[in-house]
């Protein structure tokens, strides 16, 4: 429920609080105002896409099947490790699925890999699988959800001329910019 008022308040008026929220942190840490508030128009940008009803339920309805495909993946993933794994049922594959996304979140420096560490972390504290194994499913579900889209982004990116030094050299030119 504050996740769908949050929603609405930027899709109604997304850049006041970008703005807002961007002069209230600039004076701690520029660059995590910049960042914040190039978030928020993106994602307020995104949510000018629906623009009815019908839109809103054409999105709602592709999320719900990407996210069940999801569910999926870790289901079948999990399962077929077999053991204390194969008896994994809806309520710990969404528990699965919601540590992932957290953990998604937090990036650790030189590693990446939130979403991997909460995966594994509540397969070995929460259900009990041993370490090895709880790697072992972590890293696979990391795999086939989080990495298995590169190949047709690359092909997508590539089909549209799409530089990803280009992409990089603008980052690098927008980072800097804000440390001047």
């Amino acid at each position: 429920m504050i996740l769908a008022a949050a929603a609405v308040l930027l899709r109604k008026s997304g850049y006041v609080v970008a703005d807002r929220l961007q002069q209230l942190l600039e004076e701690r840490s520029a660059k995590l105002a910049h960042s914040l508030h190039a978030k928020l128009v993106s994602f307020t940008d995104g949510l000018e896409t629906i623009s009815d009803l019908s839109s809103f339920a054409q999105l709602a309805l592709w999320s719900f099947l990407m996210w069940w495909m999801i569910a999926l993946a870790y289901w079948l993933i999990t399962h077929a490790y077999g053991g204390k794994l194969a008896h994994i049922g809806a309520a710990s594959i969404m528990l699965l699925l919601v540590s992932a996304m957290f953990g998604s979140l937090i990036q650790l420096p030189g590693v990446g890999g939130g979403s991997q560490l909460a995966t594994i972390a509540v397969l070995n504290k929460i259900f009990g699988v041993p370490s090895e194994i709880a790697v072992s499913c972590g890293m696979l579900i990391w795999v086939c959800t989080f990495m298995s889209v590169i190949p047709a982004g690359l092909w997508l990116a590539h089909r549209e001329r799409l530089s990803l030094r280009a992409v990089v050299a603008a980052e690098e030119r927008a980072e800097a910019a804000l440390t001047e």
